[in-house]
C-alpha cells in the first residue's frame, strides 16, 4: 500500500462530492480482531478484511454529522451500537499520517 493514493470517502453523495468520510475511534475497535466481530458490533452488513488506523494531519475538517443519506444513519455523533463516530468529507491518503492497516481474522 504503501506509495498509493487511496480514497476513502466513500460514494459521492449530495453536498459531498468527495464522498462523506466516516471514520470511527482506533481506541474503541481496539480489541476487535475479526471481520466477524467488527461487522457484529458496529451492525455492518458485510464483513471487512482490513482495519486501518491512522492519526489526522489535520484535524480541521473532521465534523459531526447531523443527517447523511443512509438508513442506517444515527444522528449524534454515534453508530446505532453505540461507537463514536465522525465525518471527513473527501478523506484521502493525503491526509493520514502514522498508519497502520491491520489484517482482519
Amino acid at each position: 500500500m504503501q506509495g498509493d493514493q487511496i480514497n476513502f470517502g466513500g460514494k459521492p453523495v449530495d453536498g459531498y462530492p468527495g464522498g462523506m468520510g466516516f471514520l470511527g475511534s482506533a481506541e474503541e475497535v481496539s480489541s476487535i480482531n475479526t471481520g466477524a466481530d467488527y461487522a457484529n458490533s458496529l451492525d455492518l452488513t458485510y464483513q471487512p478484511k482490513y482495519l486501518l488506523e491512522f492519526q489526522l494531519n489535520d484535524p480541521t475538517g473532521l465534523q459531526n454529522v447531523l443527517e447523511a443519506p443512509y438508513k442506517e444513519f444515527v444522528p449524534g455523533g454515534q453508530t446505532a451500537s453505540g461507537y463514536l463516530e465522525w465525518n471527513y468529507p473527501g478523506i484521502n491518503s493525503n491526509n493520514i499520517v502514522n498508519w497502520r492497516l491491520r489484517v482482519l481474522q
